[in-house]
């Protein structure tokens, strides 16, 4: 076995959350692991996600494993069950759908702030307090750095996509037990609804371009009948051109990249970014490798995200005759799974028939293909349509 290397993680927000659990569970499990110390260095003054956050089913399952909680008297993220997606108003063929996880699965609806408090207790992690400007202050054989967004972006790619604004609010929650999130397509976007413990979160995005905030607030507090005031924010979907910083230093979290919260895509994202490092600290991947399949997964992911406005919503409207003209380079593999979507045999498989040489990968971005083709036929009859 290869000496154990000291990994150090900057940020303490979802990001650099998922990554400890990801390495803490790979240094328990892994009998030939190579993971040691495991440091968590943050700035107490960085700000935490501001709304409940939704996950996937691996994220779900990492933290309740890891941080050995339950959903009764050990919910430390005052978490909620997510059974899958709810659709509203989307598509062109069936408006309201269910988008459930493979073979009955379960995700989570989770409080970030409430995440990040019951990482950094654990005895696990050796936790620092400290503002860190550059990776040379730190002591380490690799680092994750999760610091949030990038001041400089000149060293990312602009991705293509219609959304660039988003409103954000809590509220008290009814007391209705809900099992799902909830995305609701609107005259000018879409929203999030995500139901936590004791509150409910709303996340209203639109493009500033198109509609004005004060549209785009007007509708926010009638669609959901808002009594809180709302918090706004601007944001980019981009990628680094470069997963390493140098060559220790690996980025994750909204310091790689940004996409919008769509299926719950960037928690799983920061999960298998980190999984590349550990394969890469085990001598499976070369730094290239990390690179390469971590850049795969985003474009995999940030294709099924645009494929959403593809299709349109029942709202006949600027925003939505514009986010439709979107070209988005063709996904082979997506397309070779849509493919089979004809055939009822194949709906009822868990997996499509990938080519010989695609044996081992059966996943597309996060999802399983059966989970694609549930999505495709409810949003646009893909089934008559092919």
């Amino acid at each position: 076995m290869s000496e154990n290397k000291k990994i150090t993680i900057i940020g303490a927000g979802n990001a650099g959350c998922i990554s400890a659990l990801s390495l803490l569970e790979n240094k328990y499990e892994d009998s030939d692991s190579n993971i040691g110390e495991i440091e968590i260095i943050y700035d107490p003054e960085a700000p935490i996600e501001r709304v409940g956050q939704a996950s996937a089913v691996d994220v779900h399952q990492l933290m309740f494993k890891m941080l050995d909680m339950n959903w009764f008297s050990k919910n430390l993220v005052k978490a909620t069950p997510k059974t899958g997606i709810r659709y509203k108003d989307w598509g062109n063929f069936n408006h309201n759908f269910f988008h459930p996880f493979h073979e009955g699965n379960v995700a989570c609806h989770f409080v970030p702030k409430l995440l990040s408090e019951a990482v950094l207790d654990q005895n696990y992690f050796n936790v620092k307090t400290a503002r860190v400007d550059s990776s040379d202050e730190i002591d380490s054989d690799f680092i994750i750095d999760c610091r949030g967004k990038p001041s400089d972006m000149s060293e990312y790619n602009d991705v293509k996509h219609p959304l660039n604004s988003a409103l954000l609010c809590e509220e008290e929650h009814s007391g209705e037990n809900i099992y799902y999130t909830g995305h609701v397509a609107t005259p000018y976007g879409w929203a999030f609804v995500i139901p936590n413990v004791d509150t409910i979160s709303f996340g209203y995005l639109f493009n500033s371009n198109i509609t004005s905030k004060a549209e785009a607030l007007k509708d926010f507090r009638e669609r959901f009948l808002l009594k809180n005031n709302p918090t706004e924010l601007s944001f980019e979907t981009y990628l680094a051109k470069n997963i390493w910083r140098d060559e220790r230093t690996i980025l994750n979290g909204n310091n790689y990249c940004f996409i919008e919260p769509l299926e719950a895509t960037s928690a799983s994202i920061y999960r298998i970014v980190t999984e590349n490092l550990i394969s890469h600290i085990d001598g499976f991947y070369t730094k290239d490798d990390v690179q390469n399949h971590s850049e795969k997964l985003f474009s995999e992911c940030a294709y099924f995200v645009n494929r959403h406005y593809k299709f349109g919503s029942k709202f006949d409207t600027p925003f939505w005759n514009y986010a439709k003209t979107l070209e988005t380079p063709q996904c082979e593999k997506y397309q070779e799974i849509i493919k089979t979507i004809g055939h009822w045999d194949t709906l009822r498989l868990a997996n499509y028939n990938p080519k010989p040489n695609d044996a081992l990968d059966l996943t597309y971005g996060t999802w399983y293909p059966r989970n694609l083709m549930n999505w495709e036929v409810n949003m646009n009859n893909t089934l008559t349509n092919n």
